[in-house]
């Protein structure tokens, strides 16, 4: 039996609107979905990868990020706006950092300690300049900060680059065409998420919508288990800023 040789099986943005209206029955075999029932399962499923967002990192939400250090500048904004540092979408975490030494080869990578708003908040003398070794990344609205302790000066800038490994959002799906930013793995989640948010715009009795809701919940529950980094977790000690206890 021979075998199509692809992986690489699709869906468009009205392709799970259509299959999450065929679940709920409000959607005839053949039919075709009015221009205003697609523009509101759009919305709400829009509203819903917003949502999901919330619920962690997962392998296919992460992305690396190079940040062009500048003499003598603590402070890199990032966002899709111009006049901001970099151009692109605004991380919602920053997950790991790390300093490149590119005027070695091989390349040599130093791991930047990750601190916390409070933390950054008491360091001293911020604008100390030297080598980069702690970072510290804040979220707003449109755009992120990342701040970075020491003040990088000159030969920072020439001979290092810093990376980092932030979650990046979701992508916003607005045309019938369009695919998703998910993996494939994803697709039968997607199609039955819809269709338990959509179950009361629809009135849907409330055994049928319970169905629905435990249906959606356990193909999620499924796959956040599934879509992390198999590999080793490791833990230590912070002590950072301990106190002693005994003399």
């Amino acid at each position: 039996m021979a075998t199509s040789g692809t992986t690489t099986f699709s869906v468009t943005r009205n392709n799970i609107i259509e299959a999450s209206l065929r679940l709920l029955g409000v959607l005839e075999e053949g039919a075709q979905p009015t221009a205003q029932a697609i523009e509101n399962a759009s919305m709400v499923l829009n509203m819903m990868l917003k949502d999901w967002m919330t619920d962690g990192i997962k392998l296919w939400t992460t992305h690396e990020i190079i940040i062009p250090l500048v003499n003598n500048q603590t402070s890199y904004t990032i966002g899709p706006a111009s006049g901001n540092d970099i151009i692109g979408d605004k991380p919602l975490r920053l997950i790991q950092a790390f300093l490149r030494n590119i005027s070695v080869t091989p390349n040599v990578d130093l791991p930047m300690t990750i601190i916390s708003e409070q933390e950054y908040n008491i360091l001293g003398a911020k604008k100390n300049t030297g080598t980069i070794n702690t970072v510290f990344y804040k979220p707003y609205l449109n755009y992120g900060e990342l701040k970075v302790f020491l003040t990088p000066n000159a030969s920072t800038v020439a001979n290092y680059e810093l990376h980092m490994n932030v979650q990046k959002p979701i992508q916003d799906i607005t045309t019938a065409n369009q695919t998703f930013d998910f993996p494939q793995e994803w697709y039968q989640c997607l199609r039955w998420g819809l269709a338990a948010e959509l179950v009361g715009d629809y009135g849907l009795p409330l055994d049928k919508a319970a169905a629905f809701i435990q249906r959606s919940e356990q193909y999620k529950e499924r796959l956040m288990a599934w879509d992390v980094e198999y590999a080793s977790t490791f833990f230590q000690p912070d002590i950072r800023a301990q106190i002693p206890r005994f003399r």
